[in-house]
């Protein structure tokens, strides 16, 4: 099963990765994230690891994801494994004149049982996916039109 959603953001790209590529995030503008964690040392790159608890139909699942892809600026990507099979997700960046087209997909083998289910699980994921990229477009701006209020006045 393979799912992509595109979306044009009003940031720069550096301003996109940024953000996607914070954990914590996840759970402000992915409807399917409850939380997500890094569990390895460090700032995150290829290698990183992260925890994240999922929601998915109605049912709450823990995941474990393994940073595959880190371009700064370009690509980011993880695979995502749980107890329903693996999935890969990778978010493209492109800049877009003074903004940012991002693509989000996902490419994953449906467990046999799941298959004869297939079109029905990718057009409910791919409408997810649409949801999840306008958040993300919505939240991105928002605070970069926000004021910087982390400054002490003084």
């Amino acid at each position: 099963m393979r799912v992509q959603a595109e979306v044009a953001i009003d940031a720069a790209p550096h301003d996109v990765f940024a953000f996607i590529t914070v954990p914590a995030h996840g759970s402000r503008w992915q409807e399917g994230a409850v939380s997500t964690v890094l569990t390895t040392v460090g700032p995150i790159g290829v290698g990183s690891e992260m925890a994240h608890v999922g929601r998915w139909l109605g049912v709450r699942f823990p995941t474990r994801a393994t940073v595959t892809v880190f371009e700064p600026d370009r690509r980011f990507g993880y695979d995502l494994f749980s107890r329903f099979g693996s999935s890969a997700m990778r978010y493209d960046l492109e800049r877009n004149g003074d903004g940012t087209k991002l693509t989000l997909s996902t490419e994953a083998a449906l467990p046999f049982l799941m298959r004869p289910f297939a079109s029905i699980l990718e057009q409910n994921v791919a409408r997810m996916f649409e949801r999840d990229v306008q958040r993300l477009k919505t939240v991105i701006e928002a605070d970069l039109g926000a004021p910087d209020t982390s400054r002490d006045p003084a």
